[in-house]
């Protein structure tokens, strides 16, 4: 089954709602062509999968019972923290995750502090984190912050060059020769990590009185993260605003989304709201794409809103291309 949590009035998700028999929850972050859910499937669990790639979504949608298992498209790590309680996942599953070798982009690897923490507020006590990867730097690397974290204990620490987990990478990799390196952590030590999203999905909007303002194209930085204008398309009193919105929250987990702002006459003048068609999160920075459209369009004569202004905005021109 596909799931999507965007549409959602409360968060973290009741897993018990998809699932008809409960079973320990697990979650392989990242399935590409889904063959391990499907081993994960016959563990006798009910298994939640994440990926980014529609495609890798498409295919396995195609593969695994959809009584057993639970795709999302959507960031892994953002997923994790989002949409289960603390102390409900037995097991986290990662294999051959993008290493991000450069130094610059080591916020973004999957086994960073930050990230450490989240699984361990997720996990049941002695719950475990299974990492494969053809990367050694890669492995030392999650089994030392681990370790470092006092959080887990590095349980097994295994070179092979036998086929592990039937992925296309894995035999991608052992067919040219490489070794596959598996990490298994297991939680050793709680602790709380809160939710970005409020349990409660406020579904932000705004009422003006008049289109008497001009909407400015461009980017606009706040303290959690950017928010891009497009030039509007206008149909009459109608106006339909394309944006791209990214929520930051400074440890390697950065949620862009697609978000299209519809204003259309309303009784008291104009509505501002998200287009029906919308699934995205109603992170902070889609608050305050809100508030934003709002309040240029109605030149800062905004009637009613349900949402805050970010508390710092810069703005940032559009380009023009010649």
């Amino acid at each position: 089954m596909l799931i999507k949590p965007q549409s959602m009035t409360s968060l973290p998700i009741n897993w018990e709602v998809f699932f008809p028999e409960s079973k320990p929850l697990v979650i392989e972050i990242g399935f590409g062509n889904g063959k391990f859910l499907k081993t994960l499937e016959g563990s006798g669990a009910n298994v939640i999968g994440f990926e980014v790639s529609l495609l890798s979504v498409e295919k396995a949608l195609k593969t695994v019972d959809h009584r057993k298992t639970a795709l999302l498209l959507m960031d892994g790590v953002w997923g994790v923290r989002e949409l289960f309680p603390e102390k409900s996942v037995e097991a986290i599953y990662v294999n051959f995750p993008l290493p991000w070798p450069h130094r610059k982009h080591s916020s973004r690897r999957l086994f960073t502090l930050p990230k450490l923490q989240i699984y361990a507020s997720r996990l049941v006590d002695k719950g475990v984190v299974q990492l494969q990867t053809d990367v050694e730097a890669y492995a030392q690397e999650a089994a030392k912050n681990a370790e470092d974290s006092k959080l887990f204990s590095v349980v097994d620490y295994t070179v092979t060059n036998k086929s592990q987990v039937g992925t296309k990478y894995e035999q991608k990799w052992l067919n040219q020769g490489k070794r596959i390196y598996r990490v298994l952590l297991r939680k050793e030590h709680h602790i709380s990590v809160p939710n970005y999203i409020g349990k409660e999905v406020i579904m932000p909007h705004a009422i003006v009185q008049a289109k008497n303002g001009t909407l400015k194209a461009g980017t606009y930085r706040t303290t959690l993260g950017t928010i891009k204008l497009w030039e509007p398309f206008e149909n009459g009193q109608a106006m339909l605003i394309p944006s791209m919105v990214s929520d930051d929250d400074f440890i390697g987990v950065s949620l862009q989304q697609r978000v299209y702002v519809s204003v259309s006459p309303h009784k008291e003048g104009f509505i501002v709201k998200l287009d029906n068609h919308a699934d995205v999160f109603k992170t902070e920075n889609v608050k305050a794409l809100i508030w934003l459209v709002a309040n240029q369009i109605s030149n800062g004569a905004i009637k009613r809103i349900n949402v805050q202004p970010p508390s710092e905005l810069e703005y940032e021109p559009a380009r023009e291309f010649s």
